[in-house]
């Protein structure tokens, strides 16, 4: 491994620790309260992305849509190793568990906290593209994202 791999597996895997610490207590806070379901992530949340990739680093910010019945969208502005594009839209599926923790479209796990106004994802995919994002969300309106 490189000294470049190196930083970027020890960068991750403290973004990965300090996340296993909060995740468990926002998850848990949100059992709490009766659990978390599909319904829990409904409206237009804000979100911002960093990664790697195997072409160089990644950051990004977008606007998500998603249907409280396990679909969502996105529009995104992405900078893919400084090279920007704009308006990039993809749409999948969601699925919610009710500790609170799910995953995008089947693998891409992620925590929701606070009632559903926010959510912190991590997650790793085919190619060696890793990143961390985080959703706010900025209305629970019915109106989608992008097409």
């Amino acid at each position: 491994m490189n000294t470049r791999q190196t930083r970027v597996s020890l960068w991750l895997s403290a973004i990965a620790l300090a996340l296993a610490g909060l995740a468990p207590a926002s998850a848990e806070q949100e059992a709490q309260g009766g659990g978390c379901s599909l319904a829990s992530l409904k409206g237009t949340y804000g979100s911002y992305r960093t990664g790697t990739a195997p072409y160089g680093p990644v950051a990004a910010q977008g606007l998500y849509y998603l249907d409280g019945e396990g679909g969502w969208n996105l529009t995104l502005n992405i900078s893919r190793n400084g090279e920007i594009s704009l308006d990039e839209y993809w749409e999948g599926e969601y699925q919610v568990n009710e500790d609170c923790t799910g995953n995008i479209d089947g693998g891409i796990p992620f925590v929701i906290v606070d009632g559903g106004k926010g959510v912190y994802l991590l997650g790793a995919l085919d190619g060696g593209f890793t990143m961390y994002e985080v959703w706010t969300r900025i209305s629970n309106g019915r109106g989608k994202v992008g097409r």
